[in-house]
């Protein structure tokens, strides 16, 4: 009788002890983490990409994230911007994209009309990059393949005219469009339009990524050093450095897949024959036409080869790395 009772005394020791073992690491797990959390809440999350998404893992469920830079000059230009977000996000998907994060610049802009956005920075002044940097570190933080990110601006905020309002809406159909969120595997940047010059970009710098991608890319907001200092002093589209790096930054690595949706070649790049209203969305991989088809506009006397030397130059130089041949768009 001893002998059993002790049987049953030592069975239900080791089964406290597994108990006690498995419930001391599931709270340590759940009390590592939960401080993070937390930490952003208290902070406003104004580093976004501190912010746990338990569903941003190696094959969880595909998420969207968008990342949307507002714009407002002053006071009596508010509703009129307003306005313009309200026009972009009737684009917005519901069973595509989850989390709005919004930087607003100039004047403030509150309560903004979007499902799902937050404000998680003000500057009273900058560009484009300060979202393109949160945006880089989110997908440093979230480097899957399965994790998507759309980048939005507020274009016409600052020049309120007829071709920033079409190229607007014509590219932010595109950034949110169901075809961009399910691109194929082998896509890892996709827009209206991606162009190979006068530089690598899509017009108008609206678009969809992969994280594992946008991860590999140079921070948007490097500090330029040496002979990258003279690139940040460049302040012409032809090279897409200065204002212009930007729009050229999304497809600044040498393993980008761009693929676009506009099938039409009346529209390359730049603001000549925008598409008005809505169009057939044919998803290809970019650029989509010959080197010739897009020099129409422009005319360069520079070959093509030529253009790939410089895009080489930039790749040795940021990344000290060159296109893997059997999967780079170059021609």
């Amino acid at each position: 009788m001893a002998k059993g009772l002790n049987c049953r005394l030592n069975l239900n020791s080791v089964q406290f002890l597994v108990a006690f073992v498995l419930a001391y690491n599931v709270w340590d797990i759940f009390n590592a983490k939960l401080p993070i959390l937390s930490r952003a809440t208290a902070e406003e999350k104004e580093n976004v990409h501190d912010v746990l998404h338990p569903i941003d893992a190696p094959g969880g469920k595909a998420t969207t994230t968008i990342f949307y830079n507002l714009y407002t000059k002053d006071e009596s230009d508010v509703e009129r911007v307003r306005n313009i977000t309200v026009e972009q996000f009737s684009f917005m998907l519901p069973e595509e994209h989850d989390q709005v994060f919004v930087t607003t610049i100039g004047v403030p802009q509150v309560n903004l009309p979007v499902p799902n956005a937050e404000i998680i920075q003000h500057h009273p002044e900058g560009g484009e990059e300060l979202t393109l940097h949160e945006l880089w570190n989110y997908c440093r933080s979230h480097p899957y393949h399965s994790t998507k990110v759309v980048y939005l601006h507020s274009k016409g905020s600052f020049h309120d005219n007829k071709k920033n309002t079409d190229l607007r809406k014509f590219i932010t159909r595109a950034a949110l469009s169901k075809e961009c969120a399910n691109l194929p595997d082998q896509c890892d940047v996709c827009s209206a339009r991606m162009s190979p010059i006068p530089h690598p970009h899509s017009s108008g710098n609206m678009w969809l990524a992969r994280c594992d991608y946008v991860a590999k890319l140079v921070d948007p907001s490097f500090e330029p050093e040496g002979e990258k200092a003279k690139l940040k002093e460049i302040d012409e589209s032809g090279f897409g450095w200065g204002r212009f790096f930007s729009e050229h930054w999304i497809h600044f690595h040498p393993s980008v897949r761009p693929c676009d949706l506009y099938p039409g070649s009346e529209f390359t790049f730049g603001r000549a024959n925008i598409p008005v209203g809505d169009f057939k969305k044919d998803l290809k991989m970019a650029p989509r036409f010959d080197f010739d088809t897009f020099n129409i506009l422009l005319n360069f006397t520079k070959p093509k080869e030529g253009f790939i030397v410089d895009m080489f130059w930039e790749f040795d130089l940021f990344y000290n790395q060159r296109p893997d041949e059997t999967t780079w768009w170059g021609w």
